[in-house]
């Protein structure tokens, strides 16, 4: 035992001597500031207690200080210098202020930095300070009620809210509240205000609002899914991205039938004239309880006018349970919009917001075809005289029933007199009562009634649908209009048009203004000039045009009533003429 006892003694003896011979050595010990929380954008003391743990004096020794921000980053840098730090000697050392601009959790380091230190262990001492804003109060949580929870309808609840001071400064009297809305819309529903924050930094404070009467009581909110958010916001707030915190609850109802949907199960929502159509609706009990002897309604409007009305009574009614009930025919007698309403009459129902249901639907004639629209030719499409044309129409079924095999054509009347000039008849295969489109482009048949044949002029078109036993013909006839003019070479020669059209002009008779349309494969220098009976030629446009799609506008009212014919040319880069024609019949007043 005495020898073991030698043995450590004389290791102790080793190690101290050990330590006393270390002539170089500066220790950082600890940061004396800045400690617990920093206010933001205020001046910081740094200041590092360091020691001379060496046997010799040191002279001219760097301490540095090193201060990293919450994301990392040096955001301070310091050097002391001591000129003479004697053997065993402790330093309060000062260096800069530092004035940080984010908040969160800063390192502050202190470095002792000296050539030939026989003890690299101690050389360094960090600390971490968090920095706040001198006021902030963040909320923390919707205690009650809590995410998801589901209150009874038409009692009141007050509602409960944890909040924390994260700030520098004690709050004394800070203002919160609570802001109830609909999850739907986020629309306002409740809110609750009060002054009687206090809470002592780093400390937590659970808030308690009251069930106030008037507009804004708790048991007034209907049944439905509620948004709540506690807020905190106190004077001087330094941080508003942490007052608000948010909680979802729902409010049932113990009475509530809802109207869900009108059952019709006809194309369309359209229902045949003059036909019996059976009138059902589905309702759902919603409340937490069982109904007895629950009457329901169903209700038609048109044209501002009750034209339908029956009621029901349900004897017994589930809690949960779904009904389709039910109700008289009806027979509409005029085509139309009308809106149908199913209605829940329970004495005593807590939401009132899902009593009614209406919805509008269509009656329509049984056989009904529709002409939408002609899509060649267009009122601003100029046709050249000799050349062969489809006309193209666009057809649908507007009715309840299919149609098959319906009968439609085309006609051409001279916009002068309505002359017919052209029919083309054809038979559409088929028009689904879905409303979709179908497009039927017309042949360009052989023999006197050839497109190709058509004399110069203006020509008013007609798209017809005929069926048999089509219930309204009102809408049975899409109308349009186009111009055939005469082509003629003023040159005498074939002269190709090099890139140079016209594609429309119109109107066409015109009495006050026309437009001219054409269209350029490059760029070149346009003119156009009017060539009346006599041969005399009016300037009507001379411009640089890129190439492209062009207008010209053309002035009538100062031109004698006649035909002239229009000379568009347009001369290349390369000096290449180009020439187009067309005619215009202008009706003036001179």
């Amino acid at each position: 035992m005495k020898k073991v006892l030698f043995i450590l003694v004389s290791l102790l003896a080793i190690s101290s001597e050990s330590e006393a011979q270390l002539l170089h050595d500066i220790q950082a010990d600890s940061i004396l500031a800045p400690r617990g929380k920093t206010p933001i954008g205020f001046p910081a003391a740094f200041k590092a207690r360091l020691t001379n743990a060496g046997t010799s004096t040191e002279s001219n020794v760097q301490v540095e200080y090193i201060v990293w921000d919450p994301t990392g980053s040096v955001v301070f840098r310091d050097t002391f210098y001591v000129g003479t730090w004697n053997s065993r000697q402790t330093l309060d050392l000062t260096f800069n202020n530092i004035t940080p601009l984010l908040n969160g959790h800063y390192q502050f380091c202190a470095i002792a930095i000296l050539p030939g230190d026989q003890n690299r262990s101690n050389d360094s001492t960090c600390a971490q300070t968090v920095v706040a804003y001198s006021d902030d109060a963040q909320a923390i949580a919707i205690q009650y009620p809590k995410q998801d929870d589901s209150l009874p309808a038409g009692v009141g609840f007050q509602p409960v809210a944890s909040f924390r001071n994260v700030g520098v400064n004690d709050i004394r009297n800070g203002p919160s509240k609570i802001v109830i809305r609909r999850c739907a819309d986020q629309m306002l529903v409740a809110m609750f205000q009060q002054t009687n924050l206090n809470i002592p930094v780093d400390s937590f404070a659970s808030d308690t609002f009251p069930n106030q009467q008037g507009s804004f009581d708790t048991r007034l909110l209907p049944p439905g899914c509620y948004q709540i958010a506690a807020v905190a916001r106190i004077p001087n707030d330094g941080d508003h991205s942490n007052d608000t915190a948010y909680s979802t609850f729902s409010i049932y109802a113990t009475h509530d039938i809802s109207a869900d949907s009108i059952l019709t199960f006809l194309p369309q929502g359209r229902i045949p004239i003059a036909v019996p159509n059976p009138i059902r609706a589905r309702f759902t009990n919603q409340g937490a309880s069982n109904e007895t002897n629950v009457m329901v309604a169903c209700t038609i409007f048109q044209g501002g006018q009750l034209v339908y009305s029956d009621t029901g009574i349900v004897p017994f009614w589930g809690h949960g349970q779904m009904l389709d009930l039910p109700f008289k025919d009806w027979t509409p007698q005029m085509n139309g919009g009308f809106e149908v309403c199913a209605i829940a009459l329970l004495a005593g129902d807590q939401d009132a917001t899902n009593d009614r249901l209406c919805r509008i639907f269509k009656i329509a004639y049984l056989n009904d075809a529709e002409a939408v629209e002609i899509t060649k030719p267009l009122p601003i499409n100029y046709i050249l005289y000799g050349q062969p044309f489809r006309p193209v129409a666009v057809f649908r079924n507007v009715g309840v029933a299919d149609l098959y095999q319906v009968p439609a054509r085309i006609e051409f009347r001279r916009c002068s007199d309505l002359m017919l000039v052209f029919r083309v008849d054809t038979l559409i295969d088929a028009l689904y009562a879905d409303s979709s489109l179908v497009t039927m482009a017309f042949p360009s048949q052989q023999g006197p009634y050839d497109t190709k044949v058509l004399p110069a002029g203006c020509y008013q078109v007609a798209a017809i649908a005929r069926y048999q036993t089509d219930g309204d013909h009102t809408n049975d006839t899409a109308f349009s209009s186009f111009t055939i003019g005469a082509h003629s070479n003023v040159d005498g020669v074939d002269n190709p048009s090099r890139g140079l059209s016209i594609t429309g002009m119109f109107p066409n008779p015109a009495s006050t203004t026309t437009t001219l349309a054409y269209s350029l494969l490059e760029s070149g220098d346009v003119t156009l000039h009017l060539i009346d009976v006599t041969g005399r030629e009016i300037l009507i446009a001379n411009n640089r045009e890129d190439a492209g799609e062009h207008t010209i506008p053309i002035e009538i009212q100062s031109l004698m009533s006649g035909v002239y014919l229009c000379q568009l040319s347009v001369v290349n880069a390369r000096w290449e003429l180009s020439r187009v024609y067309c005619t215009l019949v202008a009706s003036g007043t001179r």
